[in-house]
């Protein structure tokens, strides 16, 4: 996405504050799944006050995705990267994920939320289908609200399978990972800093 088509998307923040409110896309779950609730700029209070409520110490930054994975190495425990690699192409994932992994200290983690395509599907079955899921069961969004979201996801979403999920990630240095939770198209993964 260029730098309008990202700006546009975030100014559409109510469209994703109510998708949050409904857990239509599943935050909730994953978040338990991988043992506390964490959560870009607007979203750092969110997890500040989640993590403080649980007792959970964290520095937490938000970064613009590539210019964080640029940043010194060895410098992080933990990052969170939620729903944000599907607006990457293959080889852009794989750039990020060893990115990702340059940035954690030893025994580090990443936690990763994001869309995926089912085994076998392509890219076209899966972003159709699920912009048909949003257009269909998102009711609680304006119709507009949901027209934009489903132009979004057929121009801008590029899910890949579990498999591809596994393969990039072990080719950027990563140990597992380990799928915690799948609800359709939606996945959480624990992926742990190969020794």
């Amino acid at each position: 996405m260029n730098q309008a088509e990202v700006r546009d998307f975030f100014d559409g923040w109510a469209t994703y504050e109510a998708i949050l409110d409904r857990d239509a896309m599943h935050h909730a779950g994953f978040f338990a799944a991988a043992g506390a609730a964490l959560a870009a700029e607007a979203a750092v209070a969110v997890a500040r006050a989640n993590l403080g409520a649980a007792g959970i110490p964290a520095e937490l930054r938000a970064e613009d995705l590539r210019a964080g994975l640029a940043g010194p190495p060895a410098s992080v425990d933990l990052i969170l990267c939620s729903y944000a690699l599907h607006h990457l192409g293959t080889e852009e994932k794989g750039t990020a994920l060893a990115g990702a992994r340059r940035r954690l200290h030893a025994g580090g983690r990443m936690l990763l939320i994001d869309l995926a395509r089912e085994a076998g599907e392509t890219r076209a079955d899966t972003t159709e289908a699920y912009a048909g899921w949003v257009e269909r069961d998102w009711t609680f969004l304006p119709a507009a609200a949901r027209a934009g979201v489903r132009a979004h996801i057929l121009a801008h979403d590029f899910p890949e399978d579990d498999g591809e999920v596994r393969r990039l990630a072990r080719e950027a240095g990563w140990a597992g990972p380990e799928l915690l939770a799948r609800e359709r198209w939606h996945g959480a993964w624990w992926l742990r800093a190969a020794s």
